[in-house]
């Protein structure tokens, strides 16, 4: 069997599991936004592979293009794998370990300053061979920055490797410690793929690598909705209540852990004024507040259903009683000026502590609740 024949056979059975997996990702996975953003990686890479396919069998002469069509579509091959492929999965991974620095205006503008680089010199490689060079007869061969566009390459993945890493050794919930570690892992396989067609070259390695990378980042989040809420994304009930377990097990007097039991107000107005839709949306961007301010005090976050949220602090990350409290109030208030949304978000949270390994979990979480209710506004 010659080599092109295996070169395209890789492609199109990597094209046709990444199609599958495509069709598979489902809104559960997490909001609308990471969905989009993980469905775009996986179209991003099948595009990527298909141009790649087309260039190699240009390559070895078995289809015969005009020249200036082989380098676009080096030109593009570079544009997507380099660049788009990349930032696209930087942007997921942020989202998913919370989205702090993508709310930073300026942060972002300089994570696209790569993606602009390697965008800009991929297509004007077809002029000045910086990246690449075809002559008349489509022949490619590599220029004399072709390094580069790994380099731009790297740096978003080993950016989100180094960064999943720190935020899963400060997690408190194994389960989704273990989610950040596979997403920290995912630069392993395009690394040791890369290698390989660096200094063999012309050779299906990369692609292949990164959809293996993208089908098990896939199949742990698959693995992991059990433990979340389908709306929220956040962890469950009965992911909370597992992890209060865990830290009874070393409570004391002297090594307390605290439970806060949060309820949004006014939901069943947002509803009647603006929507059902709006007040899903109401109840998501509560979450997305909840996780990202309880991530700065190591606690764990869940949904309980509907209105109500439960939140889990250790005692080394425990100051004081209204430090957490007013930083989700603030944060909320902050969220609703930025976002410009035509209602308010006000949470009425209680708080108890568990000082034993005998105090019960669902009475610990009832007596939350009852001071939660004297929190409500009447």
């Amino acid at each position: 069997m010659d080599y092109i024949t295996v070169y395209i056979e890789i492609a199109v059975v990597t094209i046709v599991y990444m199609t599958v997996l495509f069709f598979n990702v489902r809104k559960e996975m997490g909001d609308e936004w990471e969905v989009n953003l993980f469905r775009g990686i996986i179209f991003s890479l099948i595009l990527a592979i298909i141009a790649d396919a087309v260039t190699q069998a240009q390559y070895r002469g078995f289809l015969h293009m005009n020249h200036i069509l082989v380098a676009f579509l080096y030109g593009f091959y570079m544009f997507i794998f380099s660049g788009v492929l990349p930032f696209l999965w930087f942007v997921f991974v942020e989202k998913r370990l919370g989205g702090e620095l993508l709310e930073n205006r300026a942060a972002v503008i300089i994570s696209m300053i790569p993606l602009a680089i390697v965008s800009f010199m991929a297509f004007a490689s077809m002029k000045t061979g910086w990246f690449y060079e075809v002559d008349e007869y489509g022949i490619y061969t590599r220029g004399r920055y072709w390094t580069l566009q790994v380099v731009v390459n790297y740096i978003y993945f080993l950016f989100t490797t180094i960064h999943a890493f720190l935020v899963a050794r400060k997690e408190p919930s194994v389960v989704q410690r273990r989610q950040y570690y596979i997403m920290a892992s995912f630069v392993v396989a395009p690394f040791i793929g890369g290698l390989f067609q660096l200094f063999i070259g012309n050779h299906p390695f990369v692609a292949p690598s990164v959809s293996i990378s993208m089908l098990l980042v896939f199949i742990n989040i698959q693995g992991n909705l059990i433990h979340n809420d389908s709306l929220t994304g956040l962890f469950n009930r009965m992911s909370a209540e597992r992890y209060i377990d865990e830290l009874k097990a070393d409570a004391s007097e002297s090594k307390p852990f605290y439970i806060y039991k949060m309820r949004i107000e006014g939901l069943r107005a947002i509803n009647y004024m603006h929507g059902y839709a709006k007040g899903d949306q109401a109840i998501k961007t509560v979450a997305r507040v909840l996780q990202r301010v309880t991530k700065r005090y190591g606690a764990l976050v869940a949904s309980l259903g509907g209105v109500d949220f439960l939140a889990v602090m250790d005692n080394k990350n425990f100051t004081k009683r209204d430090d957490l409290e007013e930083a989700v109030k603030e944060a909320l208030e902050k969220e609703v000026k930025r976002r410009k949304l035509p209602y308010d978000l006000n949470l009425a949270i209680g708080r108890t502590q568990c000082t034993s390994s005998k105090d019960k979990t669902r009475m610990m979480i009832h007596d939350a609740d009852r001071e939660m209710h004297l929190d409500e506004t009447i």
